[in-house]
């Protein structure tokens, strides 16, 4: 999960990228609470007022959830088509905990956005030599 922290007031918020928030516009991902509240338009923190913490391994889970969120498929639906259960891709998506790389593969592979090793690293822990 990334934080967004308030700049003004210092509010912490625990927020999830979405493009099915009422408040994108033209297709533009939010990041969103845990109540589903749009926060700020993703890429626009600064101008927002919010300073915004996210590790690199979230940065991939977070854009296969983009990446199957514009292709239109239920996440239902992706759960079969990668073999695996619907919870377990929802905590992917949500970046909850660092996922299975296996999984993670099959997610990208089934989106269409096969994984290079600079990818990987963040979730391996470990840097590339």
């Amino acid at each position: 999960m990334a934080t967004l922290t308030s700049i003004i007031d210092g509010g912490v918020y625990n927020v999830t990228p979405s493009i099915i928030n009422p408040a994108c516009s033209y297709g533009q991902p939010v990041w969103e609470d845990e109540l589903g509240v749009a926060i700020c338009q993703m890429g626009m923190e600064k101008a927002a007022g919010y300073s915004l913490q996210i590790e690199d391994w979230e940065q991939i889970c977070f854009g296969l959830r983009i990446a199957r969120q514009r292709q239109g498929i239920s996440i239902r639906d992706f759960a079969k088509r990668c073999g695996t259960n619907l919870i377990t891709i929802q905590r992917i998506e949500k970046a909850v905990s660092k996922p299975r790389l296996d999984i993670v593969c099959r997610m990208a592979r089934q989106l269409g956005k096969p994984l290079a090793l600079q990818h990987l690293v963040p979730l391996i822990g470990t840097a590339a030599k």
